[in-house]
Parts: C-alpha cells; sequence; structure tokens
C-alpha cells in the first residue's frame, strides 16, 4: 500500500476524533499554573495514573488526547508560535491555568483485555 498524504491524514485524524468524542459524554482536563516545570508535570502523571486506575476500577473508560498540548510543546520546541499556546491556555477559562493533560471518558461498549505484563524477574535485577 502506498502511504496516505498528509492532508488525508489530517482529514482522518479529525473525523475519526469528531465521531469517537461523540460517544464520549466528558472531556476533562488537567491544568496547572507552570506546565513547563518538570516537577509539575510528573505529579500530573501520577494524578493521571491514579484517575485512570480508578475509573476503570468503577467502569469507566478514560482515553487521552493531548494533541493540542503536543502542539505547544512542538511549537516551543521549534521557536514558532502557531497560536496553540493561547488556544490550549484559553481551554480551562480561568486566567493562569493552562491545561496539561486532556481526556475523554464514558462507558465502554465491550470489556478491554487485560494488558500485557513481563514477569518481575524480567524486570528486576539483583
Amino acid at each position: 500500500t502506498f502511504p496516505l498524504p498528509a492532508s488525508a491524514k489530517h482529514h482522518a485524524w479529525i473525523t475519526q476524533t469528531r465521531d469517537a468524542l461523540a460517544s464520549a459524554p466528558l472531556t476533562g482536563l488537567l491544568a496547572v499554573r507552570d506546565r513547563f516545570d518538570r516537577p509539575t508535570a510528573l505529579a500530573v502523571g501520577r494524578i493521571w495514573q491514579r484517575l485512570h486506575l480508578n475509573a476503570t476500577l468503577a467502569g469507566v473508560a478514560l482515553q487521552p488526547l493531548n494533541q493540542p498540548m503536543e502542539a505547544v510543546d512542538r511549537d516551543r520546541s521549534r521557536g514558532v508560535d502557531r497560536g496553540w499556546e493561547r488556544r490550549v491556555a484559553g481551554l480551562t477559562g480561568v486566567s493562569g491555568w493552562s491545561p496539561t493533560f486532556s481526556f475523554r471518558a464514558g462507558v465502554s461498549g465491550h470489556v478491554a483485555g487485560p494488558s500485557p505484563r513481563r514477569k518481575l524477574a524480567d524486570v528486576v535485577t539483583g
């Protein structure tokens, strides 16, 4: 098969995201004062893990939707301003708080299988 042109990939992503979001009644944001502060970023990662695990135990499916925040990071690393930082900061509606993680939530129509795991002996060395 031939690779899709970038324009087709972009359109497919927009369509799939729009259609998938229609099935999830909730979109959530984890927001911080400084999204580029490393200790804060690590803390948000731990919060997301706890939130995701507890939601799973409650039968709620969560899926990260971090493309907008990744666009901010990409612009910053390239030294360009395509407006993503302003758009993302505006998502909270509260001055001084910027989303660093977003997700959708809903009740899945099927049960996901367990994640593959390695044996403890395969990852721990003595």
